[in-house]
C-alpha cells in the first residue's frame, strides 16, 4: 500500500468520524436550541409586536414570518439583519421585506398577514434593539458549533479530492511510460443474431471495446485502438505501437507518432475506460436492456 493510499484510508475513517459527530450534534444540541430559541422569539413577538403572529423561524441574521394560511412553511414576511458598509463602523440594521399582494374582504389570510405587516413596521425599532443585541449572538452560539463542524468536512472532503487526484496522476504517469501496454476492458451491449431467416432474442455480451487515437493534423487521421503500446515519449511527440488482430494466429502491428497532446488525450481516456468507465457503461447496458429488451424479439 503506498503513502497515498494510507492518507487516503485516514481522511476517509475522519470523515466518517466527523459526519457522525455532526449527526449527533444535529440532533442532540442545535435542533433542540433551535426550538427553544425560535420558540421563545415567537412569544416576544405575540406579545411585543402582534397575537396574530401564525409562526416564525429565525437564523443568525433572518426572520422568516409565515403566512397566516400556512403557519408553518411559507413566509409573508422577512426580517433580515444586514450591515452598512459604507460607515466607518459597518452598523448592523434590521430590514423588512414582504411580498405584494392584494385582497378583499374576502381575503381574511391576507388581510391578517397585511395587519402583521403593519405591526412588525410600527415596532420594527424594537425589533432591531433585540435582534441585534439579544437573538444574533445567541443564534451565533447555536450556530458556530454546527458550522465548524461542517467546516472540517469540507476540508477533509476537499483533502480527500485532493489525495484521490494525486493517485490518479500516478497511475496515469505510468501508462504513458514506454513499455507499457494495455488491452482495453470488453464493453457490454445489446446484441442479437440473424440465424435461419430471423433475429435471435437479444441478449447482453462482452464485446470489444475501442478508443479513438487521433495521429496527425487532418480530421481524418485516427485510428481506432483496443490494444497498444507505448513505444517511447519526448517533450512534443509520443510512438504508439497499435496491435490489431489478436484473436488470429499473425498478430499485426503499426506504429503511429502522435503529438503529446494527443497521446495525452488518448490516455486520459483509456484511464478513465479501464478504472470504473467499463462498469458504468456495464451498469447502464444492464438497466437499458431490462427495461426495453429483455423480452422483446424480432
Amino acid at each position: 500500500m503506498n503513502n497515498n493510499q494510507i492518507v487516503l484510508d485516514a481522511l476517509k475513517s475522519k470523515l466518517e468520524t466527523v459526519k457522525n459527530a455532526k449527526d449527533l450534534h444535529y440532533e442532540e444540541v442545535y435542533q433542540p436550541a433551535i426550538n427553544q430559541k425560535t420558540a421563545e422569539v415567537l412569544e416576544w413577538f405575540k406579545i411585543n409586536v402582534s397575537s396574530l403572529i401564525p409562526g416564525l423561524s429565525i437564523n443568525g441574521s433572518r426572520i422568516e414570518i409565515f403566512k397566516a394560511e400556512s403557519p408553518e412553511s411559507w413566509g409573508s414576511l422577512t426580517i433580515s439583519l444586514d450591515s452598512d458598509w459604507h460607515s466607518e463602523e459597518r452598523s448592523r440594521y434590521a430590514k423588512m421585506n414582504w411580498y405584494g399582494s392584494s385582497a378583499t374582504l374576502k381575503d381574511e389570510n391576507t388581510l391578517l398577514d397585511v395587519q402583521v405587516f403593519g405591526a412588525v413596521a410600527n415596532k420594527l425599532h424594537f425589533i432591531q434593539h433585540e435582534f441585534i443585541n439579544v437573538w444574533y449572538p445567541a443564534m451565533l452560539e447555536i450556530e458556530n458549533p454546527l458550522g465548524n463542524l461542517n467546516d472540517e468536512i469540507y476540508l477533509i472532503e476537499q483533502s480527500i479530492r485532493e489525495t484521490e487526484a494525486n493517485m490518479k496522476n500516478d497511475v496515469i504517469e505510468t501508462y504513458k511510460k514506454p513499455g507499457f501496454e494495455c488491452t482495453l476492458n470488453p464493453k457490454l451491449d445489446i446484441v442479437r443474431d440473424w440465424v435461419d431467416g430471423k433475429y435471435t432474442e437479444y441478449e447482453l455480451k462482452e464485446v470489444r471495446h475501442e478508443i479513438k487515437l487521433s495521429f496527425g493534423r487532418s480530421n481524418y487521421d485516427y485510428v481506432y485502438v483496443n490494444s497498444f503500446k507505448v513505444q517511447k515519449i519526448n517533450k512534443y511527440k509520443a510512438w504508439i505501437e497499435v496491435i490489431s488482430n489478436l484473436d488470429k494466429p499473425v498478430v499485426r502491428t503499426q506504429i503511429f507518432e502522435v503529438s503529446t497532446k494527443k497521446f495525452n488525450d488518448f490516455i486520459q481516456d483509456v484511464y478513465e475506460w479501464q478504472n470504473g468507465g467499463s462498469e458504468r457503461k456495464a451498469s447502464g447496458m444492464k438497466i437499458l436492456f431490462e427495461k426495453y429488451y429483455a423480452t422483446k424479439t424480432a
